[in-house]
């Protein structure tokens, strides 16, 4: 049964996806460095005190980094035997920075945020192109960024947004310099922007400003040139879904940008343009923007989370959402904190790992299900503090507090890795012994079982997507609205990715695929949103401000119609359970209210 994704405007996933946090110096909550945890959109990754990384969760794009592509419910390697200095998580893919300084990244590589020159996933580490050492890596959803030894900041993947701090356009399939002289010392990157901190404490900003995640209200939406942020200085900074948190040298938090389910945690859900503190008056050494909420640790290793609590995330026992921050539940103390997209977790002096929310390979996180409101011992264990009456049997050595410190949890996540990979047995027919199968008889293998209502839901969103697609080819000649060419250029990234993918998975299971992108010139019937000929011809003969204006109102309507889609595939029985076209019509929900409140900002404002 699925969490009702599509009553709340779910910002997790594609848009949301796991805003990854990079800092050079003091263990970031998004960037694993030895002991540390970070938490993506549906993967989580540690990193042991001898440099091995270890990742669980889900593995489609390859980005457990294993070499395999089977979901995972416990650590396992990252192949290749590199010791990696420290680790950072994105949406499908995560990058670590070895000692020598090379980088290396594995997982999704759709718009070349892997950074080795293709556009090809990889299951196993890949070294960056170009040859250079970094000192610091940030993944973000689509994009990364990593910073070399002098401070300089180099960016690869997906630049809708200008969030490479070049000029919006194409993805750059390698490095590409961010044009500032400022040295940096940390680095964090989100959806679509990106943030860096100098050795004097003040955060520069750069990409997507839909809602003021700068900390300028007055920059463009697509500011490809870096520009401080106005306020206090800094020494902890973090990006989060179009927003950005830091910490002060004082312990004082603050935050800008969107601010739905007062997610900025000032008590409010107004939407702010430069850096509002935090409420509460808490003393916070360290802060992690995830989706839709945000935590922090205070000097005391006390855990606060604030914002939207759909899946428990918040960790205080309920799931009401707070516009400031709430304690989590449990007395714990932590050394480090992740939030990721629908969870978080966060790991203590003694080496143990607490998750609450939904997290990958947790809680029924697959099938749409399960949802933890208090920290929850990972290996099994108590919510409690009193961690010393948890029942600790498979929670690893020293998981009840006796001593441990963290070279037990690297040492307990080392010896879970090295255990023989999950096996997949092919029962023998009757008389016959079953057998194991190897890696490579899996190809060919029955796929999980799928329903009509799926194979409906993927035929009909690819002519969806590809009118969307037409609208966005008429878009070119018939306006100069730099806001609306952008919009028109996330659409068609992600929605020319998508119709792949879908068709990809058609044919997996044996169907046929519609024809590509003309299909729906001869459909019978439209799908929910759709435009009519009529519409269409209405579109393309309007110039200027008038076609700005229906641009925007129809696609909004044609969003609200892929909503509509998605709804229906949750509600018929037994669909959109398989892992691959659960996470991808949650990806379709999240980008489209994401865009629907983008276009309807536009339309508001008039521009």
């Amino acid at each position: 049964m699925r969490l009702h994704l599509s009553v709340l405007p779910v910002f997790l996933a594609l848009y949301l996806g796991s805003p990854a946090l990079s800092l050079v110096g003091s263990p970031p909550p998004a960037q694993a460095s030895a002991g540390a945890i970070a938490v993506g959109f549906s993967h989580v990754c540690t990193l042991g005190g001898d440099g091995a990384a270890s990742c669980w969760g889900t593995n489609t794009y390859g980005q457990l980094g294993d070499g395999a592509a089977a979901d995972r419910g416990e650590p396992a390697s990252v192949s290749g035997g590199l010791s990696f200095q420290s680790i950072s998580v994105g949406h499908g893919h995560a990058c670590g920075v070895t000692a020598d300084g090379a980088v290396h990244c594995w997982g999704r590589n759709g718009y070349g945020e892997l950074g080795d020159g293709s556009t090809t996933n990889r299951a196993e580490p890949v070294r960056v192109a170009g040859d250079m050492t970094f000192e610091a890596v940030a993944a973000g959803t689509n994009h990364t960024c990593a910073l070399t030894g002098d401070g300089e900041a180099y960016c690869w993947g997906l630049n809708s947004s200008a969030q490479l701090g070049v000029t919006a356009g194409t993805p750059s399939l390698e490095p590409v310099r961010v044009p500032v002289d400022t040295e940096f010392e940390s680095i964090t990157a989100s959806v679509d922007h990106t943030c860096a901190l100098a050795g004097n404490g003040r955060a520069t900003c750069w990409g997507s400003n839909d809602m003021g995640e700068l900390g300028d209200s007055t920059r463009a939406l697509g500011s490809a040139q870096p520009g401080e942020v106005d306020g206090p200085r800094y020494e902890v900074l973090s990006a989060g879904s179009n927003r950005t948190c830091g910490v002060t040298g004082g312990g004082d938090a603050y935050c800008w940008g969107n601010n739905n389910y007062g997610v900025l945690g000032d008590g409010t859900e107004e939407r702010r343009g430069g850096p509002t503190e935090v409420a509460g008056g808490h003393d916070f050494s360290t802060i992690s923007a995830g989706g839709v909420h945000t935590c922090a640790l205070t000097d005391d290793g006390e855990a606060y989370c604030w914002g939207l609590n759909t899946f428990g995330q918040l960790g205080d026992g309920s799931t009401d959402n707070a516009l400031e921050p709430v304690s989590v539940a449990g007395g714990h103390t932590f050394e480090s904190i992740s939030a990721g997209a629908y969870g978080t977790c966060a790991l203590t002096a003694a080496g143990e790992v607490y998750c609450w929310g939904r997290v990958a390979g947790m809680g029924g996180y697959e099938e749409g299900e399960g949802s933890m409101t208090e920290p929850t011992l990972v290996g099994g264990g108590s919510s409690s503090g009193d961690t010393g009456a948890a029942e600790t049997a498979d929670a690893g050595p020293d998981a009840a507090g006796n001593g441990g410190d963290r070279a037990a949890l690297a040492a307990y996540l080392g010896s879970l890795a090295a255990q023989t990979p999950p096996r997949t047995v092919q029962p023998g027919a009757p008389g016959e012994d079953t057998r194991v199968l190897e890696p490579g008889e899996l190809d060919g293998t029955e796929l999980p079982p799928h329903t009509e209502a799926d194979l409906r839901f993927m035929r009909g969103m690819i002519p969806h997507h590809a009118q969307a697609l037409d609208m966005v080819e008429l878009l070119r000649d018939r306006t100069s609205n730099p806001r609306l060419h952008r919009l028109a250029l996330r659409i068609e990234i992600s929605q020319k990715d998508e119709i792949a993918m879908m068709e990809r998975w058609l044919r997996e299971r044996g169907e046929d695929a519609p024809g590509g992108m003309a299909h729906h010139d001869g459909m019978m019937e439209l799908m929910p949103g759709m435009l009519t000929p009529e519409q269409m011809a209405q579109l393309a003969e309007a110039r200027d401000a008038e076609f700005d204006r229906l641009f925007l109102e129809f696609m909004i309507s044609h969003h609200e119609g892929a909503l509509v889609m998605v709804e229906a595939l949750f509600a018929s029985p037994g669909a959109g359970q398989g892992s691959a076209i659960y996470h991808f019509a949650s990806d379709v929900e999240a980008d489209q209210e994401m865009e629907i409140r983008r276009m309807r900002a536009l339309l508001e404002s008039g521009d």
